[in-house]
């Protein structure tokens, strides 16, 4: 794990993985989208 004062803990704050350091961090959105007309049409 890299230093912990390279982590900075408020929420405005970008994700930072806590054993490297990454900031390449993907967030994962679990269920089902609410399917709108614009989200089809982007996803199209």
């Amino acid at each position: 794990m890299k230093n912990d004062k390279d982590v900075e803990n408020t929420e405005a704050a970008e994700v930072v993985c806590p054993y490297c350091g990454s900031r390449n961090i993907a967030r994962i959105l679990r269920g089902m989208p609410a399917f709108t007309e614009d989200l089809q049409r982007g996803l199209d």
